[in-house]
């Protein structure tokens, strides 16, 4: 299955027309990857072909709603994926979005290790690795409000993971959350946090992903104007006392 004719095939269902070296760079992650997860478990499966559906395909499946809303893949763009984990999305976007500077942000300094080397071995001079906890970071300057677009994949709850990501976007940027058939019911209790954050649910935007047979969708967040200081707060906070 794991094949160039296939992955080809099923990235230009994801708007992507692939290179030879961005072929390659994906069959590379791909193996490093699997090879990872023997010893750190980074996507909760160990089946190469899963991996490849599941993560590195679902990853991808955000060049859809570029597509959709023709924002070009050489656009320059400030780039943060928060909780990164094994590198998704921030691996397979890096390699595609070569004008774009993405940073990969991770709490555990093992998974940095690892993705820094994942950056090294795919010679990706657009993507760099930051170790460190997003609800700190985000009040840090180059950090706080700096970025176009914020990306986070299997962080959380929608209530939880905005207050974490939303001070990271740039006031008229969007925050895009991976989200499954929980998603309307997670936007219903995150109408309020998000209106404290100054932002608001843009859009819900389907996504169709090569041979995964699950709901998934894009949760796309408009950042309104600029965020209250005081938020994210402490993460102990957050968890005793969520945003209403």
């Amino acid at each position: 299955m794991v094949i160039e004719e296939y992955i080809s095939n099923s990235l230009s269902k994801l708007k992507l027309e692939a290179s030879k070296n961005q072929l390659n760079r994906i069959y590379t992650y791909l193996d490093l990857l699997s090879e990872k997860n023997k010893s750190i478990n980074l996507t909760g499966t160990k089946n190469k072909e899963e991996i490849l559906v599941e993560h590195l395909f679902d990853s991808l499946s955000i060049f859809q709603y570029f597509h959709s809303r023709h924002i070009p893949p050489d656009k320059n763009l400030n780039i943060i994926d928060v909780g990164t984990g094994g590198g998704l999305p921030g691996i397979p976007l890096a390699v595609f979005l070569t004008s774009s500077n993405i940073i990969l942000l991770d709490s555990r300094i093992k998974i940095c290790i690892f993705l820094n080397q994942v950056v090294a071995e795919l010679k990706l001079k657009n993507a760099v690795i930051v170790n460190g906890r997003a609800e700190l970071l985000s009040h840090e300057s180059g950090f706080r409000e700096n970025f176009d677009l914020v990306v986070s994949r299997a962080l959380g709850n929608v209530r939880q993971v905005s207050e974490i990501t939303v001070p990271f976007c740039k006031t008229g940027g969007r925050i895009i959350l991976y989200k499954s058939k929980k998603v309307h019911e997670e936007i219903n209790e995150a109408k309020e946090a998000l209106n404290i954050l100054s932002a608001e649910t843009e859009e819900i935007f389907e996504t169709d992903v090569p041979d995964l047979n699950k709901y998934r969708v894009l949760l796309v967040i408009k950042k309104l104007k600029s965020t209250l200081y005081k938020y994210p707060r402490k993460y102990a906070k957050m968890l005793k006392k969520p945003l209403p």
